[in-house]
C-alpha cells in the first residue's frame, strides 16, 4: 500500500470515529511566545491577573487532589511549561511525597527508556518534554536524546512527518519552532508534509487545533522555505482566514463535528486560546478581530471563559486551566509571588469528647513555594455549631455529639479538617472502660459447636466492643482481611459458603469489626452455605451436640463422588462415561437420602456436594458440553434433590439445596452460551497467535444453548422447582468468547470474527462478551464503531478484528480494510488494554476506600480491580471518550453478602466515582456502561443515616443511596418525614432511570434555567414523565401529592413495560376515598396500586391529596426499579 493510500485510509478512519474527534479536544497545543499584542496587554491588567491566578489555583487544587502527572489523562509536560512560565515553583507542589516537577522528570525518563519499544511516546509528548526540560535547564544529554528521538521518527516516517498523524505532528513541529531548534530536523520534509495535509479548498488542516498549530509551525519554518516561501505564506494566509471564519458572536472560536445524529462542539476556551496564541505570534492584536456582535476573543476570555463554579471552558479540565493561563499571560496577566495557592489545616481530623478542646493550625502554600503559618490571620468557621465551636485562632471546643468540619479561609482559599465529638466517658451507656459481658456461640462447618460461653469485652482490647472483639475473646484461631473474616478454627470460606455472624437474631449489614455490641447481646458466628440464610436460632444450639447425625452411612458415596470428580478433572474419564457413573451413584444413594435414619441436613449436604463437585468439573472440562453437564444434573435432581425436598423435614434444607441447584443451572447455561477456546481455530506466526471464529460457530452455539435450555427445563419440572425452571427458560441476551485458554500462547493473540458470524450476531440482537478473566468481562454491543479492538490480558495483547466484505457490518468493524488484507494490517480503531491491578496498587485501593469512609459511610472493595485503558491505535494517544459505551461486567459471586449496595466504581487519584450498578441476580454479575477507561472495582457503599435506625424505609433508602439515586439532607441524616417537592421527585426519577439532563424541553414559566433542577425537569418532560399544569407552570417547590407521584411513576411503568391497568374501578373499589382522586389521575393511580408500587395509607383509604415525604418517595422509586430492571 503506497503512502497516498495510507493517508486516505487514515483520513477515512478519522472521519468515522468519534473517539478521534474527542481526542483532539484534549490535544494540548504549545505556544511559547509571550510577545506582541501591546494594545490588549494594556487593558484590564488587574482582571487578567485575577483570572490567571484562578487558573493556577485550579491546577494546584487538582494536583493536591491526586490528579496524576502521567502525560495522558492527567497533567503533562505542557502544563508544567506554562506554570513555570507563569512563575510557579513546581518543586514545592508536592502530593503523595512527590513534587510536580519530579513527576514530569520521571515522564521524560520513561520517554527515553521506551523510545525503541511498542510503548514509545508520541512526537507531541516528546516535543513538549523537550521544551520543558530546556526551560528548566536540564542537562544537555537529556535534551539531545529527546531531539534524537524526534529525528529518528521523522526519518522512519519517510514523508517528513513524525508519527504520520497530523494531530500529533503539528504540535511537535510548533514546539520545536518555539524552542528554536526546528532547524535541527528535515525542514524541507516538514514543510512538504504540512503543506500536503492542508485542505486546499478551505485552508484548514484536520481540525481547529491542528490548523492553529500548523500556521504557527509554518511561521517558524518560513526561514527554511527557500523557493517555497510563497507557498508557505499562502498556506499561512489561508489557515488564518479559515480560523477567522470560525469566530462566534461572543468573540470566541469553536467548530463542530457531526457524528450520526449528534453534533459535538470543541471547547471554546481551548480554541479561543489557540487563536490568540496564533495571532500573538503573527503580531496581530486579537482585540481587532471583531464579531458581528462587536465582540473580540479578548472580550470572551475576559468575560465568559470563567464559569460560575470557578472552572474554565466547557469541560473544566486541567487543559482548560493551562490554556486559559497561557492566554492571560499573553494578554498581560501576572501572578504575584506571595499569592496563596492553597491552605492546609492540621490535624486533618480529630476526635474529642463533649467539653474538650482541640487546637487546629493553618499553613498556606504560596505561589513562589514559600509556606507560612496563618493560624492567627485566617478566618475560622465551623459547619455545625451544635456539635462544636471554633475561636479566631483555630481552637475547637466540643459542645454536642456528632461530626462536623472546621474550615480556615485566607486570601480566598480554604482548607478544612474533620471534627468528631463523642459523649464523655462517664456518660457512655456501655461503660466500655470497665468492660461488658456478652454470650457467644461459634458453629462450625458441620454444625458442630466450636465455642459456647460468656466473654468480656473492653474498648482497650483487640477489636474493642464489637462482634469481632467477641470472636477474638473466644480464643479460637481466625484469619481476617480488613475486618472480613476468612476462616475460624481452620475452617476457611469457599465459594458461596463462609462465615457469617448475627447479633440478637439479626444479621447486621456492616462488618463485624464495625458492629458495636452492648451488655448481654447474644452473638452467633456460624459457617453458612447460604448467603441469604438468617442462621441458627440461639435456643436450638445445645452445647455438646452437633446439628448433624453420624454421616458415616453416606461416607462411601461421598468418596465415590470425589473419585469421579478427580477423574473428570484429570481427563481419565469421558464426559459420556461420567454421566453413566453419576446415574449409578444416584441409584445406590437415593434410598439412603430418603431414609429417616439419615438426617435431612446430611442428606441435603450429600446432594449439594455431588452437584457442586461433578457439575463444576464438567463445566471446567474443555471437552465436555453444556448438554452433557445437564445430562449429569438429571439423575442428581430426580434421585437426589426431589427426594430430599419431598421428605417431611425437607423444608429445613430447601433453601440451601435450591440455591445450590440454581447455581448449577446458571453455570450450565453460561457454558452453553460460551464459545470456548477448544472451539476456536488457532494458527499464526512465531510472535502472534491468530484465533478465528468459524463461520458456522454462531449457529452451533445457539443450537447447543437451545438444547441445553430444553434439557434443563424438562429436568426441573415439578411444583417444587418451578422458580428454578424459570432460569432455564429465560432468553439469553449475549454469547461469550473465552480468551483465557489462548491468551497465554504467544505474545500477541488475534481474534478474527468472520463476517457472517458478526452479521448474524447483530441480526439476532445478541451481544458478544469477551471474558478477560473469571471476574471481568467486556461486552461489545451491535453499535460498536471501531475497526479493531485489542484486549490485553496482563501484559499480553489479545487483538479483536472483524471483517465485512459487503460494508454492511457495524458490530465491531466498519469495513475499512479490504477482504484480502491480513487482519494485522487493519490498524485503525482503538485499543482496549485490560489488566488486573497488582497487589501493591490493590492494597492502596483498600486503604483509600477506608480513607474515604466515615462514621456514616463504609466503603468496602469487593473482589479484584481491573484497569481498562482506551488508546487510539494509530498514534497510541489515550482516548478520553468513546462514541459508544463499553459495558463492563464484574462478578460478585461469593464476594459480597450485600449485592444490593454493591456497584462498579472508577478508582482514580485515591477517589471512587460511581459508574453504575445493574444487577443480574441470575448470573450474580453487576454491570455498568462507561465511555471512558480507568481502573474499575466493585465497591460496597453502605450509608448509615442516624435518623433511619429501625425506620420502616431504612433498607430501601440504604439501597437507593448505594445506587446514588437519593442522598441525605445532611451527611448524617436523611430527614425521612420531610415533605418532598415536585422538583425533587422529578430529579430523583431522572436520576433513577439514568436519563441525561436536558438543556431544553419545557416551557414552564416558573422553572428558571439557572435552577438546580432545570435540566432534570426538562429531561422529565422530554421523557413524558411530567406535563405541568394547564397554566403552563410546574410549581417546582410545591409539595408533591400521592396522586401526582403515582401519575409520574405509572407513566414510567407503562413506557418501560407496556403494562396497563386491568380493571380501574375494581382496583379502586376498596378505597372509601377513591372519589377524591382527580379524573386525570385515576387510571395512573390504579396502575400503580395494581402493580404493587403504591399502597393505600390504610387498608381502605388511598389519600390521593396527601403529601408524600422523602421516605415514601424513596421506597416507591425502589419498587418501580424492581419492576422495570
Amino acid at each position: 500500500m503506497n503512502i497516498l493510500n495510507r493517508k486516505s485510509h487514515r483520513y477515512l478512519a478519522f472521519k468515522i470515529t468519534l473517539l478521534i474527534f474527542l481526542t483532539t479536544l484534549l490535544v494540548p497545543v504549545l505556544a511559547f511566545v509571550f510577545t506582541g499584542i501591546e494594545d490588549s496587554r494594556a487593558v484590564a491588567a488587574e482582571v487578567y491577573d485575577d483570572l490567571a491566578l484562578k487558573a493556577v489555583r485550579n491546577n494546584y487544587n487538582l494536583y493536591q487532589g491526586g490528579k496524576a502527572v502521567d502525560g495522558a489523562y492527567g497533567f503533562g509536560a505542557y502544563d508544567a511549561y506554562v506554570l513555570t512560565q507563569a512563575g510557579a515553583n513546581l518543586n514545592t507542589w508536592v502530593y503523595d511525597g512527590t513534587s510536580f516537577k519530579d513527576n514530569v522528570l520521571n515522564l521524560i525518563a520513561t520517554t527515553i527508556a521506551n523510545k525503541d519499544t511498542e510503548n514509545a511516546s508520541s512526537a507531541k509528548r516528546v516535543a513538549y518534554e523537550y521544551i520543558t526540560a530546556k526551560r528548566w535547564g536540564v542537562e544537555a544529554n537529556t535534551l539531545t536524546e529527546l531531539l534524537n528521538i524526534l529525528k529518528a521518527k521523522q526519518l522512519a516516517s519517510g514523508d517528513g512527518s513524525f508519527d504520520q498523524n497530523p494531530y500529533s505532528d503539528m504540535s511537535a513541529f510548533e514546539a520545536l519552532g518555539r524552542a528554536g531548534v526546528i532547524g535541527e530536523i528535515d525542514t524541507a520534509g516538514a514543510i512538504a508534509y504540512i503543506l500536503g495535509e492542508q485542505d486546499d479548498a478551505t485552508g484548514k488542516w484536520c481540525d481547529f487545533l491542528s490548523t492553529a498549530q500548523a500556521v504557527r509551525a509554518l511561521t517558524y519554518l518560513k526561514n527554511y522555505s527557500g523557493d517555497q516561501a510563497a507557498d508557505v505564506q499562502s498556506a499561512i494566509d489561508k489557515g488564518v482566514n479559515w480560523i477567522q471564519n470560525q469566530q462566534q458572536e461572543d468573540g470566541s472560536f469553536t467548530v463542530s463535528s457531526v457524528w450520526g445524529e449528534f453534533t459535538f462542539w470543541d471547547d471554546k476556551v481551548i480554541d479561543t486560546a489557540e487563536a490568540i496564541i496564533t495571532l500573538d505570534l503573527l503580531g496581530i492584536d486579537p482585540a481587532t478581530w471583531i464579531s458581528e456582535a462587536s465582540k473580540s476573543p479578548v472580550d470572551y476570555m475576559k468575560e465568559k471563559a470563567l464559569n460560575q463554579d470557578g472552572t474554565f471552558g466547557d469541560y473544566g479540565t486541567s487543559l482548560d486551566n493551562t490554556m486559559a493561563l497561557e492566554t492571560y499571560l499573553i494578554l498581560g496577566g501576572n501572578v504575584a509571588e506571595d499569592t496563596a495557592l492553597g491552605i492546609s489545616v492540621n490535624p486533618s481530623g480529630a476526635e474529642i469528647i463533649v467539653g474538650d478542646e482541640q487546637q487546629y493550625t493553618a499553613k498556606v502554600c504560596k505561589f513562589d513555594g514559600n509556606e507560612e503559618d496563618v493560624s492567627q490571620l485566617t478566618d475560622w468557621s465551623i459547619d455545625n455549631t451544635d456539635v462544636a465551636t471554633v475561636n479566631n485562632s483555630g481552637l475547637v471546643t466540643g459542645v454536642g455529639v456528632g461530626d462536623t468540619v472546621v474550615t480556615a479561609t485566607y486570601q480566598s482559599v480554604s482548607g478544612s479538617a474533620n471534627v468528631s465529638v463523642t459523649g464523655s466517658v462517664g456518660n457512655s451507656g456501655n461503660n466500655n472502660q470497665q468492660g461488658i459481658i456478652v454470650p457467644i456461640k461459634v458453629i462450625g462447618k458441620n454444625k458442630e459447636i466450636l465455642f459456647e460461653g460468656d466473654v468480656t469485652l473492653k474498648e482497650s482490647k483487640e477489636w474493642g466492643v464489637t462482634a469481632m472483639g467477641a470472636l477474638h475473646a473466644t480464643g479460637l484461631s481466625y484469619t481476617e482481611d480488613g475486618g472480613f473474616v476468612n476462616s475460624i478454627a481452620g475452617q476457611a470460606n469457599s465459594g458461596m459458603s463462609g462465615w457469617m455472624y448475627k447479633v440478637n437474631n439479626s444479621v447486621p449489614s456492616v462488618l463485624a469489626s464495625d458492629k458495636t455490641v452492648n451488655e448481654g447481646d447474644r452473638i452467633i458466628w456460624w459457617y453458612s452455605t447460604d448467603p441469604n440464610s438468617s442462621g441458627p436460632a440461639w435456643d436450638s444450639l445445645v452445647k455438646g451436640n452437633s446439628a448433624t447425625d453420624n454421616p458415616a452411612i453416606l461416607e462411601e458415596y461421598n468418596n465415590q463422588v470425589t473419585d469421579l470428580q478427580n477423574k473428570i478433572a484429570g481427563g481419565e474419564i469421558t464426559p459420556s462415561d461420567a454421566v453413566e457413573e453419576t446415574i449409578k451413584i444416584m441409584n445406590n444413594v437415593k434410598n439412603e437420602l430418603a431414609s429417616p435414619e439419615t438426617s435431612v441436613t446430611e442428606a441435603g449436604k450429600t446432594v449439594r456436594d455431588l452437584m457442586e463437585k461433578i457439575i463444576a468439573s464438567l463445566i471446567e472440562n474443555k471437552n465436555a458440553t453444556a448438554v452433557q453437564a445437564a445430562a449429569v444434573l438429571k439423575p442428581v435432581v430426580n434421585d437426589g434433590v426431589k427426594i430430599v425436598l419431598a421428605r417431611p423435614d425437607g423444608v429445613d434444607v430447601a433453601g440451601e439445596l435450591k440455591n445450590s441447584l440454581a447455581s448449577q443451572v446458571r453455570d450450565i447455561i453460561t457454558k452453553a452460551g460460551t464459545i470456548s477456546s477448544a472451539q476456536l481455530k488457532v494458527f499464526g506466526s512465531d510472535s502472534t497467535t491468530t484465533v478465528s471464529l468459524p463461520a458456522n460457530i454462531l449457529e452451533q452455539q445457539l443450537e447447543q444453548l437451545s438444547r441445553a435450555q430444553r434439557e434443563l427445563s424438562d429436568i426441573l419440572s415439578g411444583d417444587r422447582l418451578q422458580e428454578i425452571a424459570v432460569l432455564a427458560r429465560t432468553p439469553v441476551q449475549q454469547l461469550e468468547v473465552d480468551l483465557a485458554g489462548v491468551a497465554g500462547q504467544k505474545a500477541n493473540t488475534e481474534l478474527v470474527v468472520a463476517d457472517d458470524v458478526a452479521r448474524n450476531l447483530r441480526e439476532s440482537e445478541l451481544k458478544l462478551a469477551v471474558r478477560v478473566s473469571d471476574g471481568f468481562t467486556i461486552v461489545l454491543s451491535g453499535t460498536e464503531r471501531a475497526d479493531r479492538q485489542t484486549v490485553f490480558t496482563g501484559h499480553k495483547p489479545v487483538m479483536l478484528a472483524a471483517r465485512d466484505t459487503d460494508g454492511l457490518l457495524d458490530l465491531i468493524a466498519s469495513g475499512l480494510f479490504s477482504q484480502n488484507e491480513p487482519a494485522s494490517s487493519a490498524a485503525e480503531g482503538y485499543v482496549l488494554s485490560v489488566s488486573q491491578l497488582d497487589s501493591a496498587k490493590a492494597d492502596k485501593l483498600v486503604r483509600d476506600a477506608n480513607a474515604n469512609s466515615s462514621s456514616h459511610l463504609t466503603l468496602r472493595p469487593v473482589g479484584k480491580a481491573y484497569t481498562v485503558t482506551v488508546k487510539d491505535l494509530i498514534n497510541k494517544e489515550v482516548v478520553n471518550s468513546l462514541a459508544e459505551p463499553l459495558e463492563l461486567e464484574m462478578s460478585c459471586r461469593g464476594l459480597t453478602e450485600d449485592p444490593e449496595i454493591t456497584g462498579i466504581y472508577r478508582y482514580q487519584d485515591g477517589k471512587f466515582t460511581y459508574v453504575g450498578a445493574k444487577p443480574d441476580k441470575t448470573r450474580e454479575m453487576i454491570s455498568a456502561k462507561t465511555i471512558t477507561g480507568g481502573t474499575f472495582t466493585l465497591l460496597e457503599y453502605d450509608k448509615q443515616f442516624t435518623d433511619l435506625a429501625g425506620h420502616w424505609a431504612e433498607k430501601d433508602i440504604r439501597v437507593l443511596s448505594a445506587r446514588h439515586i437519593v442522598s441525605g439532607a445532611t451527611p448524617a441524616t436523611f430527614a425521612p418525614g420531610q415533605t418532598a417537592t415536585r422538583a425533587q421527585c422529578a430529579a430523583l426519577l431522572v436520576r433513577a432511570l439514568g436519563i441525561p439532563k436536558s438543556n431544553a424541553g419545557h416551557t414552564f414559566t416558573d422553572v428558571s434555567q439557572s435552577a438546580w433542577y432545570a435540566g432534570d425537569v426538562a429531561a422529565a418532560v422530554k421523557a413524558g414523565i411530567i406535563k405541568g399544569t394547564s397554566a403552563g407552570t410546574f410549581s417546582p417547590d410545591k409539595g408533591i401529592s400521592r396522586a401526582e407521584l403515582a401519575v409520574m411513576i405509572s407513566r414510567v411503568l407503562e413506557s418501560k413495560t407496556g403494562r396497563e391497568v386491568s380493571d380501574l374501578n375494581k382496583v379502586l373499589a376498596k378505597y372509601t376515598d377513591a372519589g377524591q382522586i382527580p379524573d386525570w389521575a385515576k387510571e395512573w393511580i390504579a396502575l400503580a396500586v395494581e402493580s404493587g408500587i403504591v399502597n393505600g395509607r390504610t387498608a381502605d383509604t388511598i389519600v390521593p391529596k396527601g403529601m408524600v415525604n422523602r421516605a415514601e418517595v424513596a421506597v416507591i422509586i425502589g419498587r418501580l426499579l424492581e419492576h422495570i430492571e
